[in-house]
């Protein structure tokens, strides 16, 4: 909010939460009240408890455009959701895109994979009759089902921070990948099926490369890369060291990961980012950062007993020179200007979005 002299009045940071839509147009338009003259009153009758999201673990039943329910939840099997609104129109060729997903559907079928749902968020829509004017406008009706969200407890149940929003969930409904399409640009029917069977057929305890598998698809790799690869498995020096190495490898896009021998959920993504480090390596720098962990001698026997085709950094104090690490594992996107570009705090559940965000963040 800026002033009428042209001040700093006020500056909100939030996520987008769909639910609350309304309750923050109130906050600014009483905010806004106090800064005009005479401080016109402002209406101010919703309430700021808080709104439970739908997460997906939740079995519920959306009405469906043209007639009839969507189901969503656990129960019957894994589930593939494009959440949207029609007025992503003003930005973007909405109907043939939706149009062209629709291929998707066919390559389920053909590879057993979940089926595509559209969610459409009505509860930012411009009125409660956009979505059936834009489905009846299109040339061709969509080949898959539309619910409607209209509370917008379902996108912020299923982490929606963007339109149009992939999401992938399992039978049990987990997360397993997300794609934003505005940022990522929309998937072929093609791409759609590989993420999704890449998201579906790597569970947390895939089984790692081999050494020799990692020397093979390594093999070629430019000179600062290959340079981690020859110390595969290593635990290096401190901090300083760390950074000396950051600086080095200026010009190629890195991907941190901070991990703790006693972390499980750093145990648990490990094979996923070993996964990654060999299929990237060739254009991706891995460094692994061993952090807050008491016993380095534990930390090299797990690195031995497990291992990954590039080294790692210790940190007694968190304190790195990306940033200040406020939980474990934590994975550092870095582009190759040596910009931050990404933090995901939290163990990866699955290869498809590790591999999503590598794509996103780092290339």
């Amino acid at each position: 909010m800026i002033d009428r002299r042209g001040r700093l009045a006020e500056i909100y940071e939030q996520q987008m939460a769909y639910a609350s839509v309304p309750q923050q147009a109130q906050v600014y338009a009483r905010e806004l009240s106090r800064l005009l003259v005479g401080h016109p009153r402002a209406p101010s009758n919703l309430s700021y408890a808080a709104i439970e999201p739908i997460a997906p673990p939740v079995r519920i039943s959306l009405p469906r455009a043209g007639g009839g329910t969507v189901r969503l939840g656990t129960g019957s099997g894994p589930q593939l959701l494009v959440f949207f609104a029609t007025w992503l129109r003003e930005t973007s060729d909405l109907s043939a895109q939706l149009q062209a997903i629709g291929g998707y559907q066919r390559l389920a079928t053909a590879g057993r994979l979940p089926r595509l749902t559209a969610i459409d968020e009505g509860s930012v829509e411009a009125s409660p009759r956009a979505l059936a004017t834009f489905l009846h406008a299109l040339h061709d009706p969509l080949a898959f089902a539309v619910g409607i969200d209209r509370t917008g407890r379902i996108a912020d149940g299923y982490e929606v921070q963007d339109q149009p929003w992939f999401v992938l969930t399992s039978r049990t409904g987990r997360i397993l990948w997300y794609w934003d399409a505005t940022t990522q640009r929309w998937p072929t029917p093609a791409q759609l099926a590989e993420h999704v069977g890449a998201a579906l057929s790597a569970p947390p305890n895939a089984k790692a490369p081999t050494p020799a598998q990692d020397s093979t698809l390594l093999a070629g790799s430019p000179a600062p890369l290959a340079a981690l690869h020859r110390q595969a498995g290593s635990l290096l020096g401190g901090e300083q060291a760390l950074a000396a190495r950051l600086r080095a490898l200026r010009g190629y896009p890195i991907v941190l990961n901070t991990w703790a021998s006693w972390c499980p959920a750093c145990r648990e993504e490990w094979p996923l980012l070993t996964s990654a480090a060999t299929r990237f390596g060739r254009r991706v720098a891995f460094i692994g950062v061993d952090t807050l962990d008491p016993d380095t001698g534990q930390a090299s026997s797990w690195l031995t007993a497990n291992p990954v085709s590039y080294p790692s950094y210790t940190s007694l104090s968190g304190e790195l020179p990306t940033t200040f690490v406020i939980d474990l594992p934590t994975t550092i996107f870095i582009d190759a200007a040596g910009n931050i570009t990404h933090r995901q705090t939290g163990q990866y559940d699955s290869q498809g979005a590790l591999d999503a965000d590598i794509s996103q963040f780092a290339l």
